[in-house]
This record gives structure tokens, C-alpha cells and sequence, in this order.
């Protein structure tokens, strides 16, 4: 009778630890699924700059930067543009901007924007200094951005593939035109993942502002010192949700490994207090990189903001970088 009532406890208390750790799990799958649902689904949520809060994520000044970014992109939205349509593997429709120079030219910097954004927000400061220097220039809009379909962000394994679509609308019309690449953030990792592709040989070198190294180790950064959450088992079982849902995972592509194999020059960009992405990506991806390269750090530029610090110079350097890379 009483080795029945203990074998009785001994099964109630497996039981109740079986049980706790089913429901555990299923509130970190959840929580997992939560997380992937806000960072990759597409979001209509319009960002508002808050002082405290936008400087701590993102580095100083931002909220400057930010109603400096919205008055160009007023001014530069007035810019007679050509819609640009083409259609992804997986059917998604994506839309970009063409912007002719009023110089006759064949030469066109293709600029992909950041998370959540769009070339207009991005890159208005900067797309007039390309315009008046000679060249043509051809916003994307990523996958689940603005006008573009699609449902997920790709981080920039799907966006790699949908940038050469562009590409090859931009081959079609400048058969023997120069193509150069510049992204910002998201968008820069996206460039960076297409250095190791065989690209047409038009495309001519790239420009990388404030990429990061992994989407991984990007999470794992932003999940430990930003959002202070363990990473484990948190990121595992969002890209178990990614892999499901949206077809890809963290480590298959990286900038990182991609510069590792680069077929294409790049020009590495990041503001030195960038507190989303940090300078030490740039660092590792510069070092990594066995391509011809160039580095310039931008003092005091938090994220994404380097030409907002430095106009000038940062001008000067991606001009020069497009000239001694293109066809002569």
C-alpha cells in the first residue's frame, strides 16, 4: 500500500514537471513568435523620435538628424522620378524610383535603403549630390517597404536577390553603363551580400554606411543591451519561426561571410557612435574583406547619420570611389 501511494506521488510530480516544462515551452515559442511577428512582418508603424529614447538606441543627436532627413526628403520628393516594376522569385512585385541626371550619363548608383524605411527617407540628403556630379540614381523599395509587396523582411538573404532585378532593368537600358552599389543598414548588409555574386560586370563597386556583421549577432546584441532579454533560447526559436514562415535563416548569409569572397571594391562608412549598429561591425567587415577596400569612420555620427555629420566629406569620398571605379 505504501510503495502504491509513493509510486502515485513519483507520477504526479513527473506529471507536474512534464507539464511545466510543455507550457514554459510553449510560452518561449510564443514569445518567439511574438518577437518574429514585430521584427520581420511588415509594419505600417510611422517612427517618432523621442529624445531620450532615440539617442540611447540609436546615438546622439537623432532626433536632429531625423527632422534634418524629413526636410530634405520634402524637398526631394518633388524630383521627377520613373517607376520601376519587376517581379521577385516568389512572385512579390517591387517597385523602385528612377531619377535621371541632367547630364546626358549611363552611369547610376543604386541605392538600398535600411529596415523599415525607404529610399526616399534614406538616401533624399544625398541622391541630389549624385544627380548634379553626373550620375543617375535608382531608389529600391525592399520587399514589405512602402509600395513593394511582400509580407516579411529578408535582412537582407531575400533582398540580395531581389537588388539584382533592378540590376538587370538598369543593364537593359545602360547596356555598357556603370552601376554602383550603396546601401545604408539593412540595405548595406544587402550590398555586402551581393559582393561574392556574379554580378554583370557593369557593377562596378560597392558602398556600404553602418552594416551589420550577422543578423545573428546583430539580435544578439540588440536582445542583450538594448531590449535586456536573454538571447537563448529567445533567438533559436525565433529563426525557427523565420525558417518556417518565411523560408530563411540567420548564418546560411551574412555580409560577413560574403565580403570573405568579394569580387567587388568596397567603400566601408559607419558613424563611431552608433549605438543600434555598432562601429565594431565595420571593423570586423573591413578586416574581413580581401577585396580592394577603404575604411572612413565618421566621428560622432550615430546610426545611419554620417552623412548628416559630414556632408562634405562624405560626399567627397563616395564621388572619388565612384570615379576610380568606374569605366573610363
Amino acid at each position: 500500500m505504501l510503495t502504491a501511494l509513493l509510486f502515485d506521488k513519483i507520477d504526479i510530480a513527473v506529471y507536474s514537471v512534464v507539464g511545466a516544462i510543455a507550457l514554459i515551452t510553449l510560452i518561449l515559442f510564443l514569445i518567439g513568435y511574438l518577437i518574429f511577428r514585430g521584427a520581420f512582418h511588415r509594419s505600417n508603424v510611422q517612427f517618432k523620435p523621442d529624445s531620450k529614447l532615440t539617442d540611447m538606441l540609436m546615438g546622439p543627436n537623432f532626433p536632429e538628424f531625423f527632422n534634418y532627413s524629413a526636410d530634405k526628403r520634402k524637398v526631394f520628393s518633388e524630383t521627377e522620378k520613373e517607376v520601376v516594376t519587376v517581379t521577385a522569385a516568389d512572385g512579390v512585385k517591387l517597385e523602385g524610383y528612377f531619377y535621371k541626371c541632367p547630364l546626358d550619363t549611363d552611369k547610376t548608383v543604386l541605392m538600398v535603403h535600411g529596415y523599415n524605411s525607404s529610399g526616399l527617407i534614406d538616401f533624399s540628403p544625398i541622391a541630389p549630390l549624385y544627380l548634379e556630379n553626373g550620375y543617375n540614381v535608382l531608389f529600391t523599395n525592399n520587399r514589405a517597404c512602402g509600395a513593394s509587396g511582400g509580407t516579411y523582411t529578408g535582412f537582407g538573404t531575400l533582398e540580395r536577390l531581389d537588388s539584382i532585378l533592378f540590376i538587370n532593368w538598369l543593364t537593359a537600358r545602360y547596356p555598357s553603363g556603370d552601376i554602383f552599389l550603396q546601401g545604408m543598414s539593412l540595405g548595406a548588409a544587402t550590398v555586402l551580400m551581393m559582393s561574392d555574386l556574379n554580378l554583370p560586370k557593369n557593377v562596378k563597386a560597392i558602398v556600404s554606411d553602418c552594416a551589420f556583421a550577422s543578423l545573428r549577432s546583430e539580435m544578439e546584441y540588440i536582445f542583450a543591451k538594448k531590449a535586456h532579454i536573454p538571447k537563448w533560447p529567445l533567438i533559436k526559436i525565433t529563426e525557427f519561426w523565420c525558417k518556417r514562415i518565411a523560408k530563411f535563416d540567420f548564418d546560411t548569409y551574412t555580409p560577413l561571410i560574403s565580403v570573405k569572397n568579394a569580387k567587388l571594391p568596397v567603400l566601408f562608412i559607419h558613424g563611431d557612435a552608433d549605438r543600434f549598429i555598432p562601429a565594431s561591425n565595420c571593423a570586423r567587415l573591413y578586416e574581413a574583406c580581401l577585396t580592394e577596400k577603404e575604411i572612413y569612420l565618421v566621428e560622432n555620427a550615430g546610426h545611419a547619420a554620417s552623412y548628416y555629420k559630414n556632408p562634405e566629406a562624405y560626399g567627397q569620398k563616395t564621388l572619388a570611389w565612384f570615379e576610380k571605379h568606374r569605366t573610363v
